[in-house]
C-alpha cells in the first residue's frame, strides 16, 4: 500500500503491518535494510512484547503477535491513512 501527502511517501506492507519505506522530501525516516545475519529487517507498526512476562503469562510472541497478522488499509482522508487488523481471541 503507498500514500503520498505533501513530502511525504509511505509504502506499507499489510502482511504483519511492515513499513518498507517512510520519507519525507526524499530523506529516508524509516525503511528497508539488509541485518547483519543476512536478513531483511524493517519496522513494524509496534505491538510490543519484549518482556518474559509477555510470554510466559499472557502467551504473546516475542515482539508482539501483530507482526504475523495480515492488516487492513484504508485512506480516509487525504492526509489520514487507517490501518487495522482483527486481533485474535487467543490475545484477548
Amino acid at each position: 500500500m503507498n500514500l503520498t501527502y505533501n513530502n511525504w511517501s509511505l509504502t506499507l506492507d499489510l502482511d504483519g503491518g511492515r513499513i518498507h519505506d517512510l520519507s519525507h522530501k526524499g530523506v529516508k525516516v524509516f525503511g528497508t535494510y539488509q541485518r547483519i545475519d543476512e536478513k531483511m529487517g524493517n519496522t513494524h507498526v509496534c505491538t510490543p512484547s519484549f518482556d518474559k512476562e509477555g510470554q510466559d503469562v499472557y502467551q504473546l510472541p516475542f515482539h508482539g503477535y501483530a507482526r504475523t497478522l495480515t492488516w487492513s488499509g484504508e485512506q480516509i482522508a487525504n492526509d489520514t491513512l487507517q490501518i487495522k487488523t482483527i486481533t485474535p481471541s487467543s490475545y484477548t
